[in-house]
C-alpha cells in the first residue's frame, strides 16, 4: 500500500480545483456537505476553492496540510516544491515538511494546554451527522510514539525442560530429580532447564508491525526522526485483527501493552475497510487567533491569573429606586480580560496578541480603544489599591508591598512576524499607534514577533525564557 500523498497550502491561498490538485479536490468533495462549507470555499467561477482552516486533514488517499494564513515563501506555492533542480526541489520539501512539523506540534500542544480545545474543535469543525466520527490522527501517534520508545511489540515463549538449552531452574531440579553423588560431589542428570525464546509467529505481534507501517508511512516525517520500519502485509482481515485484540485486552494486565491494543483496535475500527473507504479524519482550527494568543501567552509568561482580583474591574449596575424590576434581579457581569499582562520587575506591561497580517489586516480603532480602557482602569485600580487603608481579601502584608512599588507600563500589540519576509529576528518594532488630539492616552507600540521561533518555543524546540528575555530586551532598548 502506498503512502497518502502529501499536499502543502496556506489557509485562504487561492488553488486551482483543476490539474494537479483535481484528486485532492474531489476526495474534499466526499466530505458532508455542511462540513465543505466550514472547511473550504469555491470561487464564483467553480475553478478555485481555498481553504478557511488551519491544521490536518486526512483522507483515502491524500493529507493536505494547511498552514496559517499569513505564511510566505516556497511552502505555499500551491502545495508543490517550485525549485528548478532536483536538489532544490528537495530543499523545498524538506522545508515543507518542517514547517507542517512545527504546525502540528503547535496545534498537538494547544489541545493539551486546553482541555476544552477538544470540545471547542467538535462545536466548530463538527456538522451533523459527524458527531460520532472519531479522529484516528489520535490513535496514529499513540501507536507511533510507543513504537518509538519501546520498538516493536515482542512477545516470548518460555520453555522449561530437560532436554532444553538455557538456564539451570534450580528449585524445580531439587525437587523433581534425585541426585547423584560421584568423588564426594552432587550431580544432577539432565537438570531442568529455562529458555526463553522471541515468537516471531504470534498473531498479535504481525498484527502490531503491520499498523506501525501503515502510521509510520503516512504520519513518520512528523516525528522529525528515522526508524527502521519495514513494510508489513496486512496478516489478516480487520474483522478477525479487531477480534485477536479484543482478546489480548481481556487476558492482559500490562498496562503499556493494554493501552496500545485499546490504541490499535481504535485505529482500525475508525480507519475503516477497503470498502467503505472511511479514512477521514481532522486535527484542525478554525481560529489560529485563539492558538497565536494562547502562545504569546505561554512564552512571554502572562501573569494574568496571577494578579490580584482587586486590579480587575467589572461593570456595577445600580437600579433606579422606581424601576419595576424582577425581585433578586443582579446582572452578572464578567471582569475585564486583558490577552496578556506581563510583570517585568515591577512594571506591569499590557499587551494584546492579534493574528494579523498587517499587509493587509491593521489594528484598528476597537482595538486601540480596548488596550487605552484596559491600562487606564488598571492604573486607576492600582492607585486605589495602593491609596487604601485596608488590605483586599487574600492579599498579604507582603504582597501589598510588592503592590505598592508596582507601576503599569505602556501598551503593546503582537502582530505575528511571517519569518521568509525578513531575516529571522525575534521581534521587529514597526511603529506606534496613536489617536490625534489626545496625548493624554499615550501611544500603542506594535510589535512583529517572528511566528516560527514562537511555535518552536511553544513546544519547546527552543527556550521559551531565551525569547522572552530577548523580546523585554528589544521593548526596553527601544
Amino acid at each position: 500500500m502506498q503512502a497518502k500523498r502529501r499536499y502543502f497550502f496556506a489557509e485562504s491561498a487561492p488553488i486551482a480545483c483543476a490539474g494537479a490538485y483535481a484528486g485532492l479536490y474531489a476526495e474534499l468533495q466526499t466530505l458532508a456537505r455542511s462540513f465543505q462549507r466550514q472547511i473550504y470555499s469555491v470561487s464564483d467561477d467553480g475553478r478555485a476553492f481555498w481553504f478557511r482552516v488551519s491544521g490536518f486533514i486526512v483522507l483515502t488517499d491524500s493529507i493536505a496540510i494547511i498552514l496559517p494564513k499569513g505564511w510566505r515563501g516556497e511552502l505555499t506555492q500551491n502545495g508543490a516544491a517550485q525549485g528548478e533542480t532536483v536538489e532544490e526541489k528537495a530543499q523545498q520539501r524538506a522545508a515543507q515538511e518542517a514547517a507542517g512539523r512545527l504546525l502540528f506540534r503547535t496545534i498537538w500542544h494547544y489541545r493539551e494546554r486546553n482541555a476544552k480545545a477538544k470540545e471547542w474543535e467538535r462545536q466548530k469543525l463538527t456538522a451533523s451527522g459527524w458527531e460520532s466520527r472519531s479522529n484516528c490522527i489520535d490513535e496514529a501517534m499513540y501507536i507511533l510514539h510507543d513504537f518509538i520508545l519501546n520498538g516493536y511489540l515482542q512477545r516470548r515463549r518460555t520453555r522449561i525442560s530437560q532436554q532444553a538449552m538455557g538456564r539451570v531452574l534450580w528449585p524445580r531440579t531439587i525437587q523433581k530429580i534425585m541426585p547423584l553423588v560421584s568423588h564426594r560431589r552432587v550431580v544432577y542428570h539432565q537438570p531442568y532447564m529455562k529458555s526463553v525464546s522471541p515468537v516471531y509467529s504470534d498473531m498479535i505481534q504481525r498484527i502490531h508491525r503491520y499498523l506501525v507501517a501503515q502510521v509510520y508511512r503516512d504520519w513518520g516525517w512528523v516525528t522529525g526522526t528515522s526508524a527502521a520500519v519495514a513494510d508489513a502485509e496486512a496478516p489478516c482481515s480487520r474483522e478477525t485483527a479487531l477480534r485477536v485484540l479484543t482478546d489480548e485486552i481481556r487476558q492482559t494486565y500490562i498496562q503499556r501493552e493494554l493501552e496500545l491494543f485499546r490504541a490499535m483496535r481504535r485505529y482500525l475500527q475508525q480507519t475503516g475497510d477497503e470498502k467503505r473507504q472511511e479514512e477521514q479524519s481532522f486535527l484542525l482550527t478554525p481560529d489560529f487567533q485563539m492558538i497565536w494568543q494562547d502562545m504569546c501567552a505561554a512564552v512571554l509568561a502572562s501573569c494574568y491569573g496571577e494578579v490580584h482580583t482587586a486590579l480587575y474591574c467589572a461593570p456595577e449596575f445600580t437600579p433606579d429606586s422606581a424601576a419595576a424590576l424582577p425581585a433578586g434581579f443582579a446582572p452578572d457581569f464578567r471582569a475585564q480580560m486583558p490577552d496578556l499582562l506581563c510583570l517585568r520587575g515591577d512594571t506591569l506591561h499590557v499587551l494584546d496578541a492579534k493574528y494579523y497580517d498587517y499587509r493587509h489586516t491593521f489594528p484598528a480603532l476597537p482595538d486601540m480603544i480596548k488596550q487605552y480602557f484596559y491600562r487606564y482602569s488598571l492604573q486607576e485600580r492600582l492607585v486605589a489599591l495602593q491609596k487604601a487603608a485596608d488590605l483586599p481579601a487574600g492579599l498579604t502584608t507582603a504582597g501589598w508591598e510588592s503592590y505598592r512599588r508596582l507601576r503599569v507600563g505602556g501598551n503593546m500589540l503582537l502582530l505575528p512576524l511571517f519569518q521568509q519576509e525578513r531575516a529571522p529576528e525575534t521581534a521587529v518594532h514597526i511603529g506606534t499607534l496613536r489617536l490625534p488630539f489626545t496625548p493624554s492616552l499615550g501611544h500603542i507600540d506594535v510589535w512583529l514577533l517572528n511566528l516560527q521561533l514562537m511555535m518552536a518555543a511553544y513546544t519547546g524546540q527552543t527556550e521559551a525564557a531565551d525569547v522572552r528575555e530577548a523580546f523585554f530586551q528589544l521593548a526596553a532598548d527601544h
